[in-house]
């Protein structure tokens, strides 16, 4: 298992068994505390550590395990880090410990393994159980090369896939002999006959209550833990970006230009962007170059128009341990490797749109409903004043919020190719229909917030940059995605705060170009599937053997129509073809 994970950890490899434990790692250094890292490692022999770890806050953290009568050295590797935790709060370690990890622990003493996932699920962890016999990797197609896991699939998750494009089950994989340790959770055995691992939810999100404070304090608190968040994952000589013409990720580079100039310290920082030049109208490049240009930051185009659909979908790059809905592999994993070329560790500007912007609708119509005409237009005139720093200035999205009966897309409908003795067995009908109710609380005041952290609680949203699934050695940071932040962001007051992300303009200012700040929030000039020519289009989604397991899933018959209007919805069972074909089922 250690020698196949050798793609994810090309510097150092190393087992350490003992008695009817063992543990294998293998290593990618990411920090330079680990440049004479050595996993598995232990601090006194008594409990032993593999991890893929992150650690922040660590200067905080060294106060309290001090305070606790434990001292850990400068400079020691993230994963001793952890053991120093272990020795002074044993279980109790990961409600002192944020980042970015996932780690085992085999207690020599208590004869007893703990492991631990992050609070939001950046790292991975997946285990089995079978014949009284633990086997765990932060990566699944590890443990399913150990002969005691089984081929078969989990139907329910595979259904999941194809209604909604993600498990909805954090506790389960695609493979019916394999879990997941959801996001915020420790597992805990003994190899005892008959008792099962001990899995217990360690943390959730704090419900903050507003904080009312003088302006300033909100733009100086929030620029702190930004660069708190930012210098935390700046640990290496060579960075990358994923970089776009929005506000997030030039945001990103911005601060961490200032924190590097600060330390004085010489980081090569490059940034990649993705752009459309052809078949639609696209200002992602105008607005990436202006951003790099203003912060001298060398920016390589990479551009997307003529990647085909699902074009490479059987090369390394397209693997994908679970299936996933992605109709153009090729794009992103030329995006993967032209980042590894250029450095082990990529910024993101993942997940601005969640937590630092809110629409104002539900709360404008609330207001309406209620009479409060006063604070309906004292609310009106701080959305006026937002929205003159930005192109856009307009009255009727307030009129649209307060007197339209719907808002948003429309209802999405049950896919109708779908495998009906499937639909029938496990009742997706009824499931479908739950899930396309769910709504935030009524009195909820940030639901896109909400949603975002529903998402990311899911345990599967950071997958798509993991290792595992890149096959490129990059290590992904999402700043804006620490936890601190992200709980300072959700307790503000939505006017003037997170409407139009506000509060990541305000702190940007002098930082980034005028023209980026005033820059509306937009998407993509149109949809590349749309675009794309539909003789060559059919034959690559028709290309490729047919799988034994795929009429399980889906009816053929009714998928042939499913050419001639294509979207993201419409390619999906298509994604799960190229899947099956992958896994030889």
């Amino acid at each position: 298992m250690t020698e196949f994970l050798r793609f994810r950890g090309p510097d150092a490899h190393a087992v350490w068994c003992e008695g009817a434990a063992g543990l294998g790692h293998t290593l990618f250094r990411t920090t330079f505390e680990s440049a004479n890292e050595v996993q598995p490692c232990t601090l006194d022999g008594t409990a032993w550590i593999t991890a893929d770890a992150r650690i922040d806050g660590q200067a905080e953290l060294r106060r309290s395990l001090r305070a606790a009568g434990e001292v850990a050295p400068e400079g020691i590797p993230d994963s001793k880090l952890i053991l120093h935790a272990y020795r002074a709060w044993g279980q109790a370690c990961v409600k002192h410990l944020i980042g970015d990890f996932s780690f085992a622990i085999w207690d020599a003493q208590r004869k007893q393994l703990f492991c631990a996932r992050d609070q939001l699920g950046v790292k991975p962890f997946f285990y089995a159980l079978l014949n009284e016999r633990l086997i765990f990797s932060n990566t699944l197609d590890c443990v399913r090369i150990h002969p005691s896991v089984s081929r078969k699939l989990n139907d329910l998750a595979i259904a999941d896939f194809l209604l909604f494009q993600e498990n909805k089950d954090p506790a389960t994989s695609a493979f019916a002999d394999i879990a997941r340790l959801p996001p915020a959770h420790t597992l805990v055995w003994s190899p005892n006959p008959g008792v099962p691992p001990q899995v217990v939810h360690y943390w959730s999100f704090p419900c903050t209550e507003e904080r009312i404070r003088p302006a300033n304090d909100y733009v100086e608190r929030f620029t702190q833990l930004l660069e708190e968040a930012v210098s935390d994952r700046l640990r290496t000589s060579r960075v990358a970006i994923e970089f776009s013409g929005g506000m997030d990720s030039p945001s990103i580079a911005a601060v961490a230009r200032e924190v590097l100039v600060r330390r004085g310290e010489a980081i090569e920082f490059t940034g990649q962007t993705v752009v459309y030049d052809r078949i639609f109208r696209d200002e992602e490049r105008r607005y990436a170059g202006l951003a790099a240009d203003y912060l001298s930051l060398p920016l390589e185009f990479i551009v997307a128009d003529d990647f085909q659909l699902f074009e490479g979908w059987d090369t390394p790059g397209a693997h994908s341990a679970e299936p996933s809905h992605q109709p153009f592999p090729a794009l992103r994993s030329t995006l993967s490797e032209r980042i590894g070329a250029a450095a082990r560790v990529c910024l993101t500007g993942w997940d601005g749109d969640a937590f630092l912007s809110e629409s104002m609708r539900p709360r404008l119509k609330s207001l309406f409903n209620q009479r409060d005409h006063v604070q309906l237009l004292l609310d009106a005139v701080h959305m006026s004043l937002v929205q003159l720093r930005t192109v856009s200035f307009s009255f009727g999205y307030i009129k649209d919020a307060v007197f339209r009966s719907k808002t948003g897309a429309l209802p999405r409908k049950f896919p109708l190719w779908i495998n009906p003795e499937l639909v029938g067995a496990l009742a997706l009908v009824e499931r479908w229909e739950r899930f396309q109710k769910e709504k935030p609380p009524a009195n909820c005041r940030r639901p896109s917030g909400v949603k975002g952290l529903e998402i990311i609680g899911d345990g599967f949203f950071f997958d798509f940059f993991d290792t595992a699934n890149t096959r490129v050695n990059v290590e992904y940071v999402h700043p804006l995605c620490d936890i601190r932040l992200v709980e300072f962001c959700l307790s503000l007051p939505l006017v003037p705060w997170v409407f139009k992300k506000n509060v990541l303009r305000m702190a940007m200012k002098n930082k980034l170009p005028r023209a980026l700040l005033r820059r509306p929030k937009a998407g993509l000039g149109g949809s590349p599937m749309k675009m794309l020519e539909q003789a060559s289009t059919r034959a690559l989604l028709d290309q490729g053997p047919e799988p034994a397991a795929f009429s399980t899933y889906v009816d053929g018959f009714k998928m042939a129509p499913l050419t001639q209007k294509l979207d993201w919805e419409t390619t999906v069972p298509y994604s799960l073809r190229r899947w099956l074909v992958q896994l030889e089922i």
